[in-house]
């Protein structure tokens, strides 16, 4: 199923991420419960590490960017 992955800093506009999908979206749901913050930038670049998948670096990269997100699906 196709999905875009949604995000915005938490008074902002949304965005969507390039990369990810519904599996992707599903995995952070389930570690990050639909807020990212600097705190998690670490983690994300293990799991892009681990799962061999550049989208949690660039998610990692736009929380180091713009701070605190929210994120999720639009299907």
């Amino acid at each position: 199923m196709s999905v875009t992955i949604c995000w915005r800093p938490i008074s902002e506009t949304p965005k969507h991420f390039e990369g990810g999908t519904s599996s992707s979206l599903e995995v952070l749901k389930g570690v990050f419960h639909g807020k990212i913050s600097e705190k998690h930038v670490d983690t994300l670049r293990a799991m892009a590490a681990s799962a061999r998948d550049e989208f949690y670096n660039e998610i990692a990269d736009k929380v180091e960017q713009v701070g605190e997100i929210e994120f999720w699906g639009e299907y």
